[in-house]
């Protein structure tokens, strides 16, 4: 009886792992593009900007190569995107060039008409944004890598091609023909004087020449020329980018000078401005001292904000609290983020600059190098994996900074219930444990490259090996079981629920997986994006949370789909009437927890429920129904009804739920010996009186007892006699019939 209780509690706590297959959906917690758009132009994020023109109106125009998109300041200093969503692509023409997708664009230039040109590098091709916004391609046939433009008082627009290692030129009458072709080494810049002669920066020949009727000439040397500009006078203005120099050589052969200003491509404004770029910043470097027109914003935006609208900068690890607050190392922000319950965040430590200082002290003043994770331990420690600066470190509750330790190069940490800390450290390629008493010491070798490690609430340790597509379970007993194997490609994050439900997420296959106790990875059903999956968390309710570096977001997934299952084998099938039923993804269905479950109206007893499942004994009254309607707070769910449904209740990895003749819990290590019995437990028999067969390893077993167990509602007891004979010992398959309908596959019992 002890042993039949032990498995009713069990049951009760949803240790069996769910195989039933759940749809969630995905919404973003935390993260998004912000970028500064509509807002003063100083506070925006620029990425890579590169090129520059202006307009007669004033409004200052930057291309953002690695933004992907093309940028306006006005002349009131507000900023906004007017080509490209900022994910690279090709797609959009003949619509709104804000809607279209760019791929690194470098140079731009307008013509007389309003028509904005821009060398769309990454995509090969030139393309226009007309004076109404529409995009479309103009040129793209013979390029390569379309780098800087230029147009002449007559229409022709020039491209640099840097990779083609000339220059082409565009006809008014849309005909794109070779016009520079020999000479240039990876030419950057283009420029026209004001007799139309066409000026190149020449970078890898570190010149800046001129071609004027065929003729190629020398005008100006320079380290790296990427920028060139003309002012009213005739002065040519280059940008000499690694030199950290903007060199000025007038139009008479006076004498060159140079302003210390680093850029990247310049521009003058009609009312003799001069702009410049340079990496994530946009300068007005004349007249007067130069300063910043354009970025320098942070790409930790958002800090006592909603964090949907915060902007976060290649989150690698995410952790949940049972209170409902998400912490998320933002690894390029240098940053330790909390998300609260009602969707706030803050910066809990870090000063966002990169450093190793501050232990001992407040985190929010300490500094961080990289962290690549977080994780809780039972006392409300936060761990860090402190990457850049090879440590791990621990914030505690009252918001102090401590060291834990130091090792090679740390990517995710899991504390036991001991106080002991497992480290999976990339470089060292080994797991170390961290004793409570500061010992650390190796524990687990021979890997490529770790990557997360997660514990159950029984002390197993699950962890991954994401260079070499590997998962594991290592259990208490030092037994190790290989999960999913040869279904990865570069497994990361792992977590595992308190119903033992586990879950990894593998960036490569950019897919969240849960673990079935057969070991089998099945991918979830998420209807959304979820980018590349790279640390996983569980939180209160049962949901998920997706850390998604490469979107600079942290997902939650939510279970939406409801089903009805046995409770037995988890797994969808018709319902049997007086049988034990799961209802998957309903324990606060309709956003609330529910309290009633009907089955065609009939009450239906509620046995046990979580946040995640409700365990109902289905009523007696849907017999001789063919389907039944399963109302469960506002989720509806229709299900099939039979006469019998059996199911065998397993511990794990298939294993039956059996009790041997001589009292032990049957198992690999205390197999049943042949010829004589063991009593197995089931749900579904139904209310029919139909007749149980056992067939054990194929061979048909004496059935000795089979009926209710009384004081346990929906259980039912088969005690079967072991077949002698010819049957061999082993891990043999187990099935129980009731009328014609068989329990579930693969459920299997140990004989000796």
């Amino acid at each position: 009886m002890r042993v039949l209780l032990a498995l009713l509690l069990a049951v009760i706590a949803g240790l069996p792992q769910i195989r039933g297959q759940w749809t969630y959906t995905v919404a973003t917690v935390a993260g998004s593009d912000w970028v500064g758009d509509h807002g003063p132009a100083t506070q925006a994020l620029l990425f890579q900007a590169e090129g520059l023109t202006t307009d007669a109106a004033g409004n200052l125009y930057i291309a953002e190569a690695q933004g992907h998109r093309v940028r306006q300041v006005s002349p009131a200093g507000v900023i906004s995107t007017i080509a490209g969503t900022g994910q690279p692509g090709f797609s959009g023409d003949g619509g709104p060039a804000a809607a279209a997708q760019l791929n690194a664009p470098y140079g731009l230039a307008f013509d007389n008409h309003g028509n904005l040109y821009i060398a769309d590098l990454g995509n090969a091709r030139v393309r226009r944004v007309a004076p109404d916004g529409t995009i479309a391609t103009v040129a793209s046939a013979a390029l390569i890598s379309p780098r800087n433009l230029a147009l002449d008082f007559a229409g022709n627009l020039y491209i640099s091609d840097f990779d083609g290692q000339q220059v082409y030129k565009l006809g008014p009458d849309g005909v794109l023909a070779p016009f520079v072709t020999s000479g240039l080494r990876y030419p950057t810049a283009l420029a026209i004087d004001r007799s139309g002669v066409l000026y190149i920066a020449d970078s890898e020949n570190h010149l800046v020449r001129k071609f004027d009727r065929g003729v190629l000439t020398s005008v100006a040397a320079a380290a790296t020329p990427t920028g060139l500009a003309f002012d009213a006078s005739g002065t040519l203005y280059i940008a000499d980018s690694t030199a950290g120099r903007i060199v000025k050589v007038p139009p008479a052969g006076g004498p060159v000078s140079t302003l210390p200003v680093s850029a990247r491509d310049l521009a003058f404004a009609s009312d003799g401005s001069l702009f410049a770029t340079a990496g994530t910043l946009v300068s007005r470097v004349l007249p007067g001292t130069p300063r910043i027109v354009a970025g320098g914003g942070s790409t930790a935006f958002g800090d006592y904000g909603d964090a949907r609208i915060a902007r976060l900068n290649h989150p690698t690890g995410v952790a949940a609290d049972a209170l409902g607050n998400v912490y998320i190392a933002d690894r390029d922000n240098h940053r330790i983020r909390r998300v609260s319950p009602d969707g706030i965040i803050t910066t809990i430590a870090g000063t966002g600059a990169q450093g190793n200082t501050g232990d001992g002290g407040p985190a929010t003043l300490a500094r961080l190098n990289g962290p690549t994770s977080v994780s809780l331990d039972a006392a409300g420690n936060l761990y860090v994996a402190d990457t850049g600066n090879h440590r791990v470190r621990k914030f505690t509750p009252g918001g102090i900074m401590l060291a834990v330790t130091d090792t090679v190069s740390p990517v995710d940490t899991a504390a036991d219930s001991a106080g002991n800390l497992y480290i999976a450290d990339s470089g060292a390629r080994r797991i170390y444990r961290a004793a409570a008493t500061g010992v650390v010491v190796p524990f687990l070798d021979g890997f490529q490259s770790p990557g997360g490690v997660a514990l159950d609430r029984d002390g197993n340790l699950y962890y991954t090996d994401s260079a070499a597509g590997r998962v594991w379970r290592r259990g208490v007993s030092g037994v190790v079981t290989e999960l999913g194997a040869g279904g990865w490609i570069n497994p990361r994050g792992v977590a595992v629920s308190e119903s033992g439900d586990i879950f990894v997420a593998d960036s490569g296959l950019g897919r969240v997986f849960r673990v079935d106790s057969f070991g089998s990875a099945v991918p979830l059903a998420i209807d959304g994006a979820i980018g590349t999956p790279w640390a996983v968390a569980i939180g209160p309710a049962g949901t998920l949370y997706v850390a998604d570096p490469d979107g600079n977001r942290v997902r939650i997934l939510t279970v939406t789909s409801v089903d009805a299952v046995n409770a037995a084998s988890l797994l969808p099938g018709p319902l049997a009437p007086g049988m034990l039923v799961a209802i998957l993804g309903t324990g606060n269905a309709g956003g609330v927890l529910a309290t009633e479950v009907s089955f065609a109206g009939y009450p239906a007893a509620i046995l046990a429920l979580d946040a995640s499942r409700i365990l109902v004994q289905a009523p007696v009254q849907i017999a001789g129904m063919s389907q039944v309607e399963i109302k469960v707070a506002s989720a509806i769910i229709v299900a099939t009804v039979a006469d019998a449904a059996p199911a065998l209740f397993t511990t794990g990895s298939g294993q039956v739920a059996a009790v041997n003749e001589d009292g032990t819990p049957n198992s690999a290590e205390h197999p049943v010996s042949r010829g004589s019995w063991v009593s197995f437990y089931a749900t579904g028999e139904g209310v029919a009186g139909l007749p149980v067969a056992v067939r054990i390893g194929g061979y048909a077993a004496e059935v000795l007892y089979s009926g209710a167990v009384a004081g346990y509602p929906g259980l039912f007891q088969i005690n079967a006699r072991i077949p002698a004979g010819y049957m061999a010992p082993g891990i043999l398959n187990v099935v129980v019939t009731v009328g014609d309908a068989p329990s579930q596959a693969g459920v299997t019992i140990a004989v000796q």
